[in-house]
């Protein structure tokens, strides 16, 4: 249902920018698990508890005291929610829509290969990237914490929360390839693919601010990315993450079905 050839040629073409994110998260990854202290993490819950819009404002909701909670809270709060969706923005734009805008999308097509399959073949390339981004963060985080704190990480509930933050880029993948395939220029996949995300990324920020703006979060789809109920192994969690992967998977298929029907003006 792919062309290897011209998904070869696209996975190799995605390295670097794959490569610089990854490299962003081991450092932050790095510092943030050296930075834990059980004696710390009391610290904070206090300051958590005086200044809890603060702590929101940049993503970082109740830690615990534990290392899985830290992480979760340091982490998955906010760095491990932007830097895979600028990968997915700008691969996903890349991937369909720039080979429209300058019209490559010719060659493309001029090569014994239809409109879904190469469609199918694009998306397969940001799917293997985001899967393998999250996979290596995953491995990154327990080698990590059972170098610098063995046994202090809760293995299982930190594989869930990775699961559940792939969930959640697949979400913002379809978003984000549904625009691209729709779109004839770069300008518009972008308008729609990266900003409809930031907007949701903002909104949660601001349903964080106090009871006042608390109903933001029924406007946003992050917050169905639940941190620590995926750490808990919640039934609730678990479900909500169902539901992101569902939304990521209708919308990459509608993207696919889009792109198959088009005008396609090259």
């Amino acid at each position: 249902m792919i062309s290897g050839t011209l998904y070869k040629k696209e996975a190799k073409g995605t390295l670097l920018l794959w490569l610089i994110i990854a490299a962003v998260n081991t450092l932050y990854f790095s510092i943030i698990v050296w930075m834990f202290d059980p004696e710390l993490g009391s610290a904070l819950k206090t300051f958590e508890e005086a200044m809890p819009e603060l702590m929101a404002m940049f993503g970082m909701m109740p830690t615990g005291e534990n290392l899985t909670q830290f992480m979760g809270a340091y982490l998955y709060g906010m760095i491990m929610q932007i830097f895979p969706m600028i990968f997915t923005i700008i691969l996903a734009n890349r991937l369909i829509a720039k080979h429209v805008d300058s019209g490559s999308m010719a060659y493309l097509l001029a090569a014994p290969i239809s409109r879904v399959k190469l469609a199918v073949t694009q998306l397969m390339v940001l799917v293997s990237g985001l899967v393998l981004m999250i996979t290596y963060c995953t491995g990154l985080g327990i080698f990590l914490a059972e170098m610098m704190f063995p046994g202090e990480l809760n293995i299982s509930g930190f594989v869930l929360l990775n699961v559940g933050c792939l969930t959640l880029q697949l979400c913002i993948m379809g978003i984000c390839y549904l625009s691209s395939c729709a779109a004839n220029e770069t300008k518009w996949s972008l308008s729609f693919g990266a900003g409809l995300p930031v907007l949701a990324y903002v909104l949660q920020m601001l349903s964080t601010q106090g009871e006042a703006a608390e109903n933001f979060k029924y406007a946003t789809f992050f917050t169905l990315f639940n941190t620590s109920g995926l750490i808990n192994a919640e039934s609730t969690a678990l479900l909500q993450a169902g539901v992101l992967l569902a939304i990521g998977v209708a919308l990459s298929v509608l993207g696919v079905i889009v792109f198959n029907k088009k005008d396609l003006h090259i």
